[in-house]
């Protein structure tokens, strides 16, 4: 008998694998057999990229974005106190905020509300998740800033 890719010729008796073969040095186990990837084996076409320590995706971006979160809640939070003392807590379209003023007043509750937020866009920051936290800043310029500065500089 010539021995295959997977098996080995054993001389003397017969071995769990049928008479005088046993298995190779390639040989695995039906069990783990299973567990493999269906890939398992098949050369990896994709081509490799060379990313050089520091110009990974929003790597140096990073602090600049987390800079422009925080002017931005500074702003929002100046911009709501400015418009709630200025108008009222009507002009406030947050409800949940509405509620937090109403129990505590306006400046504690944006204060509250704001360290919150800075403390997330923190935890973003460093967690390196500077994607998200480009789109949480983007989101609060164009919901919170921008509506506020239109409405106190018109109004």
């Amino acid at each position: 008998m010539t021995p295959g890719r997977h098996e080995r010729a054993v001389s003397g008796g017969a071995g769990p694998f049928g008479p005088d073969v046993w298995p190779g040095p390639d040989f695995v186990a039906p069990a783990a057999r299973r567990r493999q990837r269906p890939d398992a084996g098949v050369a990896d076409t994709r081509v490799a990229s060379i990313v050089l320590p520091g110009a990974g995706v929003g790597s140096n971006q990073g602090p600049l974005v987390f800079a422009i979160f925080l002017v931005t809640q500074v702003l929002d939070a100046a911009f709501t106190y400015r418009g709630v003392t200025q108008w009222g807590l009507g002009v406030e379209m947050n409800t949940l905020m509405v509620r937090a003023m109403e129990a505590i007043g306006p400046g504690p509750a944006l204060v509250v509300a704001k360290i919150f937020a800075c403390l997330c866009g923190l935890y973003l920051h460093v967690t390196e998740r500077h994607r998200p936290l480009a789109i949480a800043t983007g989101a609060c310029i164009g919901v919170a800033v921008v509506p506020w500065f239109f409405a106190l500089l018109l109004l």
